[in-house]
């Protein structure tokens, strides 16, 4: 949990508190992008993530695929949140 907060900071975005309620557009974009963060670039497991947040590891999963624009069955603005993140 140490990396969370170092995880952020270098985000230019606000802090999402992991066991936010908070499940507005705003703070669920943000969410998924730590999501993606923690697994991707630290290596933490779907589980591990979804504990963090107090959320399922299949939101986890979600998150990730979010990000990396894999778009839902029938689905075709996955990633498009993201855009303007790079």
């Amino acid at each position: 949990r140490s990396s969370m907060p170092s995880l952020c900071s270098s985000s230019s975005s606000a802090r999402v508190s992991s066991g936010s309620s908070n499940r507005g557009a705003a703070g669920a974009v943000l969410r998924q992008f730590a999501m993606w963060r923690m697994h991707r670039e630290l290596g933490w497991g779907l589980a591990q993530i979804g504990r963090y947040f107090n959320r399922d590891h299949t939101t986890a999963l979600h998150s990730i695929r979010m990000v990396d624009g894999i778009p839902r069955k029938g689905s075709t603005s996955a990633g498009t949140q993201f855009a303007d993140a790079g």
